[in-house]
């Protein structure tokens, strides 16, 4: 997204997509999966692109489609991604988390200030609409500056609302 780095980099449209090697090889050995594998895959098959109007270009390389060695690469290819998928979704099935349930609090106002951090000084992201009378939360935390409690707030219904709540503006 860079344009530098796009007008210096990019030569044919699959160059857009730059993979972080460290942090694919930390998030499948995280997750259960095997990133020889994951490598080996990306080897084997093109290279793919979608565009901004959902068009696919795939890089036509000839020595991954040459007859003599398709067979066995397609082979390969479709066993070991089966594998690994299944590796990652049994992993994913063995954490466990808590069910989470609806919280919220009640406003003591109207026209109450969401903070970015639990800090009245911090920067304002928005201000509760006015006739919202309750907010989603997900936790209560002790301010930055001791000058707490405040609320971590979700969500609502009718406005999109995400960041701090004073606990003077929630009533108790």
């Amino acid at each position: 997204k860079n344009k530098a780095y796009i007008s210096e980099n990019v030569h044919e449209p699959t160059d857009h997509i730059v993979l972080d090697h460290a942090a694919i090889d930390q998030e499948l050995l995280t997750q259960g999966g095997d990133p020889t594998a994951f490598w080996n895959i990306l080897r084997l098959t093109p290279e793919v692109f979608r565009t901004n109007k959902d068009n696919w270009i795939v890089k036509e390389e000839f020595s991954k489609v040459e007859d003599a060695l398709i067979g066995e690469a397609s082979e390969y290819v479709f066993a070991t991604s089966v594998d690994l998928l299944l590796c990652l979704h049994s992993n994913r099935r063995a954490v466990k988390h808590h069910q989470a349930g609806r919280y919220y609090v009640d406003l003591a106002r109207e026209d109450i200030p969401v903070y970015v951090s639990a800090d009245r000084n911090s920067k304002i992201t928005t201000r509760v609409n006015p006739g919202i009378t309750q907010l989603y939360v997900d936790y209560k935390i002790a301010g930055l500056n001791d000058d707490g409690p405040y609320w971590h707030v979700v969500n609502s219904e009718g406005q999109r609302v995400y960041g701090f709540i004073h606990n003077d503006d929630v009533r108790l």
